[in-house]
C-alpha cells in the first residue's frame, strides 16, 4: 500500500516531501527544490538517521511545483521533516536561533544563495546545482553556526501555536533612518519591498554590530521578521569588504579601470579587434575595389587546418593551425607571411565539419594566449613563442568538449584572462594573465555548458561585467569576483550559440542561427547589481556565426543568407539584400568587409539607407572547406583565413 510519507501544513517556497515511503519511513518521493533535507527529532521509524542525500532530493522531479512544506505523519506532533536552502552565514544563526536543540520547527526555504538575486531563466535548482553542502541531520545543527547555510522562512511550533517567521534577502534600495525602515528589492520576487524595524531590532553589518545609519544602498540585506511579516527583528548587512580579495587585487583593479589593453593605431590584437566590436579604426581606405578586387599583397601557406582568424599586432600576425596532428600557434611576418615561430598547444580536434582550432589567439602586451578546440590554453612570449604557462581548461574545471570544439576567443581585462569552459561551479572563468591561476569561478545555475561565441566587456552604471553566450543563453558575471549578475533565454537556442554578444548604452543585443533569431536587453544597475529585461525579440537577425556589426544605431549581420541592416531601437530590418549569401563581415572607415561562406567578397556601405556594393571578387586557390574564418583589417590591408593558407590584400588607399 502507497502511504504519504507526510502531509502538508502549510503553503511555502520550497517543496519538502510528498512521495512514498519504505517500510522503515526514508521517504523516496522527497521532491525538494534545493537544499537538504534534515531529521528533526524523527525516530529511525518513521526517518532513517541518515540524512537524506541533496542529489536524490534534487533528482526527485520537484522542480517547478508548488512549493509546499510537510510535517511527517506519526503520533508525535515532534516528528519533523526540516528543508533546508543554502544561503549566507547570516541565514545560518536564524537557523539556530529558530532549531535549537530538541525544539520543533518546520523551515521553508528558497533556492540556494548562489541562485538568488539574479534573473534567471531556470525557475529552481534542478540536480545539477552543485552547490556542495553536505547531508545532516538534527546533531548536526549547532555546526550551522560555521556554515554557509540557512532558511528564507520558518513556522516554529512553540507549545502547539504556530509563529510565523521569516527571513529574505534582496539588495538594499533605500534605508529611512527617521521612521527606522528599510527597502530592500527581492530579485526571486521581482519586487522592492519595505520593513520597518521593531524597537529591539538588531542590525549588523559583516557580522559586527552597527546603527541604521551606516547602511547604504546597493549592500546585501538579510532581513528577520516575526509574525508581521513587515516588522523586522534583525537586518544583517554584507558589504564587498567581505568578498575575499586577491592579493593583487588593486593592481588588477587599477589595470581593469581601462576597457582594452593599449593597442597601435591600426592593430588588431584579438577576435573582433581592438574593442571587441568588430569594427576596425582603420582610415583612409580605398572607397571603390577594381573590378578584379584589391591588390594581392601576398599568400601565405603551411598553416593546416582549422577555421581560426588572425591577430595583427605592429610587424607580427599570429593565428592558430595544425601541424604534425598537433594544434599550433603561428607567429608570421606582416611584411611576406614567412613563419618566424611555433607553439604547441595539444592534439588535433577532428570534426566532420573541419579539424582544427576555430579561435583566435589574443594579444596582451608581451603575451599571447591560444585556445584549442580541446580547450588546451596556452600563454607564450610574443616575441618567440616560447610557453610561458599553459593548462586544459576542461580538464581543470571538469567539464565536457562542446559537439563542433571550443570556439572561444579569450579576453584579457586588466590582470584577468576570462573564458567560458562550462564546467561545474565554473561556467565562466577568471585566471591571472600571469600565471593561470584561478582567481575565480562563476556557476551558473544548471552549469550550462560553453557556447561557441566569446565574451565582452560590458560596464552599466558602475557595474563592470562580462557577458557572454553559454549553451542556455547570455549571462552577465560582475568583473571583481565573478558574481552572477543576471542571465536571459531569449536568443539562445540549444543547438548552438555562436555570435559573439553587442554592447551599446545600457543595452546588449545577441542573436543565433537555428530558426532562433535576436533580441535586446535593457540593463539597469543599482549599487553592485545589474538587473536586465527583454526589450524586444526578431526573428529577422538568425546570426549563425558570421558575427555581427553595431553602427550608428543599426546592426548589420547575416539573416541566415541574407544580409540585414536591423534598427536597434526597434529591432525592425531597414533593408535586406543577398549580398555574398551566408558568410562573416567586419566594418573598417564606414565599410562592410563582406565574406561569404562559399568564396566570394564584397566591399559595401555601411548606411541604413540601402546596400550599396563598392567592389566584388572571387579569391584564388579556394580551399574545399567553407570560408568561415572572419575577415580581418589591419594596417592597410585585408587578411583572408582559408585552412592552410593566409591571403593578404592591399586596401589602403593611394
Amino acid at each position: 500500500m502507497v502511504r504519504p510519507w507526510a502531509r502538508p501544513i502549510g503553503d511555502g517556497p520550497a517543496v519538502v516531501g510528498a512521495g512514498r515511503a519504505d517500510r522503515r519511513g526514508r521517504g523516496p518521493g522527497l521532491g525538494c527544490t534545493s537544499g537538504v533535507v534534515a531529521s528533526g527529532g524523527l525516530s529511525s521509524r518513521h526517518f532513517d538517521r541518515r540524512c537524506a542525500d541533496v542529489r536524490n532530493c534534487l533528482g526527485n522531479g520537484g522542480i517547478g511545483r508548488q512549493p509546499r512544506v510537510f510535517r511527517t505523519a506519526g503520533r508525535s506532533r515532534r516528528r519533523i521533516a526540516v528543508g533546508l536552502s543554502l544561503d549566507q552565514r547570516e541565514r545560518a544563526s536564524a537557523i539556530a536561533e529558530l532549531v535549537g536543540a530538541g525544539r520543533r520547527g518546520v523551515l521553508r526555504g528558497l533556492p540556494c544563495a548562489s541562485h538568488r538575486e539574479v534573473d534567471w531563466w531556470m525557475p529552481a535548482c534542478g540536480p545539477r546545482c552543485g552547490c556542495g553542502m553536505p547531508p545532516f541531520d538534527q546533531g548536526n545543527l549547532p555546526m550551522l553556526r560555521m556554515l554557509s547555510t540557512g532558511v528564507a522562512g520558518a513556522v516554529v511550533l512553540l507549545g502547539g501555536v504556530a509563529v510565523l517567521a521569516a527571513v529574505v534577502t534582496g539588495q538594499v534600495e533605500s534605508v529611512s533612518t527617521g521612521n527606522r525602515s528599510i527597502a530592500i528589492h527581492i530579485e526571486r520576487q521581482k519586487a522592492t519591498k519595505s520593513y520597518k524595524l521593531s524597537p529591539a531590532a538588531k542590525v549588523t553589518i559583516d557580522g559586527k554590530p552597527a546603527d541604521l545609519e551606516r547602511v547604504e544602498a546597493g549592500q546585501t540585506a538579510t532581513i528577520t521578521t516575526d509574525g508581521r511579516d513587515d516588522l523586522a527583528t534583525k537586518v544583517s548587512i554584507r558589504t564587498l569588504k567581505t568578498v575575499k580579495a586577491n592579493p593583487k587585487t588593486a593592481k588588477a583593479e587599477k589595470a581593469a579601470a581601462e576597457d582594452r589593453p593599449a593597442t597601435a593605431p591600426g592593430d588588431w590584437p584579438q577576435h573582433r579587434g581592438p574593442q571587441r566590436d568588430n569594427i576596425s579604426l582603420e582610415t583612409g581606405l580605398l572607397p571603390q575595389w577594381p573590378a578584379e578586387g584589391p591588390p594581392l599583397a601576398w599568400t601565405a601557406g603551411g598553416l593546416g587546418e582549422g577555421y581560426s582568424s588572425v591577430a595583427v599586432v605592429g610587424d607580427r600576425i599570429y593565428t592558430l593551425g595544425t601541424r604534425e596532428r598537433e594544434e599550433v600557434l603561428f607567429a608570421l611576418a606582416a611584411s611576406d607571411g614567412r613563419i618566424e615561430w611555433t607553439a604547441p598547444l595539444g592534439r588535433i580536434f577532428e570534426d566532420g565539419t573541419g579539424n582544427g582550432p576555430r579561435s583566435t589567439p589574443t594579444i596582451d602586451g608581451d603575451r599571447v594566449y591560444a585556445l584549442g578546440g580541446h580547450g588546451d590554453l596556452v600563454c607564450a612570449n610574443a616575441a618567440n613563442g616560447e610557453v610561458v604557462w599553459r593548462l586544459n581548461i576542461l580538464q581543470e574545471f571538469g567539464a565536457q568538449n562542446i559537439v563542433w570544439g571550443i570556439s572561444e576567443s579569450v579576453l584579457i581585462d586588466g590582470e584577468r584572462l576570462i573564458c567560458t569552459p562550462g564546467g561545474p561551479q565554473a561556467t565562466m572563468v577568471a585566471l591571472d594573465k600571469q600565471t593561470g591561476r584561478t582567481l575565480w569561478r562563476c556557476g551558473i545555475q544548471g552549469n550550462p555548458s560553453a557556447a561557441y561565441s566569446s565574451p565582452i566587456i560590458v560596464t552599466v552604471g558602475s557595474v563592470r561585467q562580462y557577458v557572454n553566450f553559454v549553451q542556455t543563453g547570455v549571462v552577465g558575471v560582475r568583473a571583481t569576483d565573478g558574481q552572477p549578475l543576471w542571465g536571459q533565454q531569449a536568443s539562445a537556442n540549444r543547438t548552438a550559440n555562436c555570435s559573439t554578444p553587442l554592447a551599446a548604452s545600457n543595452v546588449v543585443f545577441t542573436a543565433s542561427g537555428y530558426d532562433t533569431g535576436g533580441a535586446l536587453f535593457r540593463l539597469t544597475s543599482s549599487g553592485n547589481v545589474t538587473r536586465s529585461e527583454v526589450a524586444y525579440t526578431t526573428r529577422q537577425m538568425q546570426n549563425h556565426h558570421g558575427g555581427m556589426v553595431l553602427l550608428d544605431g543599426h546592426v548589420y549581420g547575416f539573416d541566415n543568407q541574407i544580409l540585414t541592416c536591423l534598427d536597434l531601437r526597434t529591432g525592425k530590418p531597414v533593408w535586406q539584400d543577398r549580398s555574398v549569401g551566408k558568410g562573416s563581415l567586419t566594418c573598417a572607415d564606414g565599410c562592410l568587409y563582406l565574406r561569404g561562406e562559399d568564396g566570394p567578397v564584397a566591399l559595401a556601405a555601411a548606411s541604413p539607407k540601402g546596400y550599396e556594393e563598392r567592389g566584388r571578387f572571387d579569391p584564388a586557390g579556394r580551399s574545399q572547406r567553407p570560408a568561415w574564418s572572419h575577415p580581418v583589417v589591419a594596417h592597410g590591408r585585408l587578411y583572408l583565413r582559408d585552412q592552410d593558407k593566409l591571403a593578404v590584400y592591399d586596401v589602403k588607399a593611394r
